[in-house]
């Protein structure tokens, strides 16, 4: 019997996943998950031009109470997006930061981490 045996495309993108974070200046401002998607992509268009910014960035998770984000990105264009998300200081003309806390292939990682655990003590 002839055992076919399944083999991914050689050009097949392998993503990588962006835990990250944002700051703002003032405690009150919050920002909806579409412009801060659009936001980015004018960020990497800035930087690295039209080729970067035509990258499929995907956003994951947005949480707006604990200002955290998990970010799908192209692991061809992670440094593009990478650059970019750190050098951003305002988001809608509000003082903001944007933080990179974990970069991995691995959704489950980030979603388990242990950075995140507390410890009863």
């Amino acid at each position: 019997m002839y055992k076919r045996s399944y083999k991914p495309p050689v050009n097949s993108p392998r993503f990588e996943h962006q835990h990250g974070n944002r700051e703002f200046a003032d405690q009150n401002n919050t920002i909806k998950a579409a412009s801060f998607k659009s936001l980015l992509l004018m960020a990497v268009r800035s930087l690295h031009g039209e080729i970067a910014a035509s990258a499929n960035i995907f956003v994951r998770k947005f949480d707006e109470q604990k200002l955290e984000t998990i970010l799908m990105v192209p692991h061809t264009h992670l440094l593009h997006l990478w650059t970019s998300i750190i050098t951003v200081t305002n988001l809608c003309d509000k003082a903001c930061t944007l933080h990179v806390l974990q970069v991995s292939q691995h959704l489950m990682a980030i979603g388990n981490s242990s950075r995140q655990l507390s410890y009863p003590t």
